[in-house]
């Protein structure tokens, strides 16, 4: 295996799809437990590069975790796709974050900083089209939540709505705005949308493990688990099981809808 740490403008950079396979479990952060605190450090971040004046040289980043992946044979021209072994959790709370803080710095601050977090959440429209824009693809049960969360032109239906990406990423979007609220001072505003896009491009920073084909993934996937949010032991036998599905070559996605897609939905 291979380990390093990157920023996010790194992890994310170029065309890549972090695909979430179907046996893992579906989204399950919640704001009290992750996503509040998750905010708290990264405005955290923003407020001392704000105190430093944009300087950047001695800003501490901060440490996201890490994230477990094996690439996928893709061919030339195609998105790189990696399968996500461990981190799922973590990677889509991200994209949801990023989409979040760039709908509002679109609206209230600056278009090339718009731009480039763009570049984190989304492949070149222009090369690529459908579910392949995404940088991150869920598991089977959120694919349709984030996908109306993750486009601009898509309306969430309000059973959408009430799922746990769909309020992540409210919740991630209002925060920019309460944050970034100066009371009127368009120039204010903008700094501190700029500080947030500048933070969540570098200064956020995760170890990207990536496994070789012969390193065990199930195993490595039990163990990470182990001591993180416990996993049902439904989650572990359906990841096993779907694994070994796709090492023998069957139709793993129709054996998760006929047998075991209904165990997932809320």
């Amino acid at each position: 295996m291979d380990v390093q740490v990157h920023s996010l403008q790194i992890v994310f950079q170029g065309p890549v799809q972090f695909a979430v396979p179907m046996f893992q479990r579906p989204y399950v952060w919640d704001q009290e437990q992750q996503w509040e605190p998750l905010w708290d450090d990264v405005a955290a971040v923003a407020e001392r590069l704000l105190e430093e004046e944009g300087d950047e040289q001695n800003l501490i980043p901060h440490f996201m975790g890490a994230l477990v992946v094996v690439q996928q044979p893709t061919p030339t021209g195609e998105v790189g796709t990696r399968h996500v072994i461990d981190g799922q959790q973590r990677l889509t709370t991200l994209q949801l974050l990023i989409d979040g803080v760039e709908e509002v710095i679109r609206d209230h601050g600056n278009e090339y900083d718009s731009k480039l977090l763009r570049r984190l959440i989304l492949n070149d429209e222009e090369l690529f089209s459908g579910d392949k824009v995404f940088k991150i693809w869920p598991t089977n049960v959120d694919r349709d939540a984030f996908r109306a969360v993750m486009s601009d032109d898509v309306v969430a239906p309000p059973d959408l709505a009430e799922r746990s990406i769909a309020r992540a990423h409210a919740f991630f979007k209002q925060r920019a705005v309460d944050w970034s609220d100066t009371h009127g001072d368009p120039d204010k505003c903008a700094a501190r949308l700029r500080a947030l896009a500048v933070v969540l491009m570098g200064h956020l920073h995760v170890v990207v493990i990536d496994l070789a084909p012969e390193d065990n993934a199930q195993a490595i996937f039990e163990t990470l688990n182990a001591r993180g949010t416990p996993l049902l032991v439904s989650d572990l036998v359906k990841n096993y099981l779907l694994q070994e599905a796709v090492a023998q070559n069957l139709d793993a996605e129709a054996l998760y809808r006929e047998h075991w897609e209904r165990f997932d939905e809320q």
